[in-house]
């Protein structure tokens, strides 16, 4: 199930969440198909234990981290995402320290914030803050 206004994107049949938004997971937040970003669902993907999903790595120039990785799926036929712990399904491309880790296991709130809504807690807060000093002057005026 995805949020309202999150389109359904699909990558070699991969659900995505749409830029700067997450997928709505509930009861599904344990789910092994689910990053922990809420970014990727792998469970429509057509090959999900033969899928490995690496944020911030573009596809060229890859590196020797990911080249050991690729070598080892390609010499074993039955390599999964559960063959090993260093290659989990959902994985992270560190480019300054040219690492490759599992993805934080901390989802990741987007919080989508537009202008109209800037602009209207910009207003209240200045009501607020006006009220505030108005109470404030009015009590010592009053004494």
């Amino acid at each position: 199930m995805l949020l309202h206004k999150i389109k359904r994107v699909r990558i070699i049949r991969v659900t995505l969440a749409d830029f700067d938004s997450v997928l709505d997971v509930k009861g599904r937040e344990d789910d092994p198909y689910i990053s922990s970003d809420r970014i990727i669902d792998a469970s429509t993907c057509m090959f999900p234990e033969r899928t490995w999903f690496i944020k911030n790595r573009p596809h060229s120039n890859v590196s020797s981290p990911i080249d050991k990785m690729i070598v080892r799926i390609c010499k074993n036929t039955s390599f999964t995402v559960n063959s090993d712990e260093k290659y989990p399904r959902f994985m992270e491309w560190n480019d300054t320290e040219k690492i490759l880790s599992a993805l934080d296991d901390e989802p990741i709130t987007v919080k989508k914030e537009t202008p109209y809504k800037k602009i209207i807690s910009l207003i209240v807060n200045t009501i607020n803050l006006l009220k505030t000093i108005y109470l404030f002057i009015s009590s010592k005026i009053a004494v």
